[in-house]
């Protein structure tokens, strides 16, 4: 048996998995079984053997499709980076699943895969958390850098009883998507225990920035912070007041371009998987919240989040800092979300100024309220309390969005 029975006691099965070329079907519409992975249990006994190297058998002709794949492209020299959320943050689960397709790969022997500390020391170096989510100048040159070909990423999706897998296999000369891999597998209480957050956080909070507590009356949705109830000061100079609104779960991140396309099926650039989506209108924003199970957030809302309580210009405070934003063109366009930390507003949120704009659920029917300033705004224009609208049907390439949902009461 390979690596799957060093890890494996209790072994969890995929359901199909499909594995894709941009132009064909990979082993011309096979479908593979795939493969699942899963710890620690020492009961199961013989069952667990067998069933663990028929899980560790179709992880295994996955990984010579992806090899396959890789020949063509004439990709020989592979970095795997960990699979990431849909919010860009790498958990226990994606790294099980990353480790476990690593040793599969590195049994080709036309295949050869850099260490990860090596690939990690090249990202800490540059302040970036995935390879993938780099720009394809940046990736190019980490690729010179390391004799890169190529590079597995993968994106882990989970709801309250199963979870998807994409994989990716994108080809750093051209920047080009040379293959993909997706499959859904069920979720057990053996593998919700695997995809607690890792002990070290892709982007931790410091003491001295942590949110506000949050109530205990109920659980935050996924990727959301608590915005209490209270009074705030809204809106600048003559036209600024004190207003009262109720409390409210917002997103922490503005939504991606690869978590809108785990539920639109909308094509991207694999490069740009964790910038933010944009190019939808207000009715196509309002409709993915809605699938959520959110909203759009009101204006109201949105500026509580973006200020604080203390009538602040920025997220940061009243000094404004081109460091901690993207905007005045810095980059010629969005960048991965969650990558200015420093740019956090008082709840924790990021991307609250530059990056994209983002609508809110003000306005009427003539037109919808958009805030927040994008890559090519002036610090004039990525103030707080800066507002613009534009009617509905409207689609922007720096227009995005992220949602929010009603709180305690």
């Amino acid at each position: 048996m390979r690596g799957l029975h060093r890890l494996v006691q209790a072994p969890l099965l995929f359901r199909s998995c499909s594995v894709q070329n941009q132009s064909m079907t990979i082993g011309r519409g096979i479908q593979l079984g795939v493969a699942g992975i899963l710890v620690a249990g020492a009961l199961l006994g013989g069952w667990a053997t067998a069933a663990a190297a028929e899980v560790d058998e179709q992880l295994h002709r996955i990984a010579q499709e992806m090899a396959r794949e890789a020949a063509k492209g004439r990709i020989h020299r592979l970095a795997v980076e960990p699979f990431a959320d849909l919010e860009g943050k790498v958990t226990q689960t994606g790294r099980l699943l990353a480790a476990e397709l690593t040793t599969e790969l590195a049994a080709d022997r036309a295949l050869q895969i850099i260490d990860q500390r090596q690939l990690a020391a090249h990202l800490e170096k540059r302040k970036a958390l995935l390879l993938s989510g780099l720009s394809r100048k940046e990736l190019s040159r980490v690729g010179k850098e390391l004799g890169l070909d190529g590079v597995i990423a993968g994106s882990v999706v989970e709801s309250a009883n199963q979870i998807r897998l994409t994989v990716k296999l994108i080809a750093i000369k051209s920047g080009s998507l040379a293959a993909t891999a997706k499959t859904t597998l069920p979720k057990t209480d053996l593998l919700a225990e695997l995809a607690e957050p890792s002990s070290e956080p892709s982007r931790p909070l410091k003491k001295s920035d942590t949110p506000p507590a949050q109530s205990a009356q109920s659980e935050p949705p996924e990727g959301t912070t608590l915005v209490p109830a209270g009074p705030f000061l809204y809106g600048e100079g003559d036209q600024q007041r004190t207003i009262t609104i109720p409390a409210f779960w917002i997103d922490l991140f503005e939504v991606t371009n690869v978590r809108y396309a785990e539920l639109r099926l909308t094509e991207y650039d694999p490069l740009a998987s964790h910038h933010p989506v944009t190019n939808v209108s207000w009715n196509q924003a309002r409709q993915f919240c809605q699938s959520q199970g959110k909203r759009l957030p009101t204006e109201q809302e949105w500026e509580k989040a973006a200020r604080g309580t203390d009538g602040r210009l920025y997220p940061w405070g009243n000094a404004y800092d081109l460091a901690f934003v993207n905007a005045e063109n810095r980059h010629p366009g969005p960048t991965n979300v969650g990558k200015f930390e420093e740019g956090r507003s008082p709840y924790g949120l990021y991307d609250m100024a530059g990056n994209v704009m983002e609508w809110t659920d003000s306005g009427d029917g003539q037109v919808k309220v958009f805030r927040g300033g994008s890559w090519a705004s002036s610090a004039q224009d990525i103030r707080t309390t800066v507002r613009n609208s534009v009617a509905p049907a409207h689609r922007l390439a720096d227009l995005g969005f992220r949602c929010a949902k009603d709180g305690p009461r």
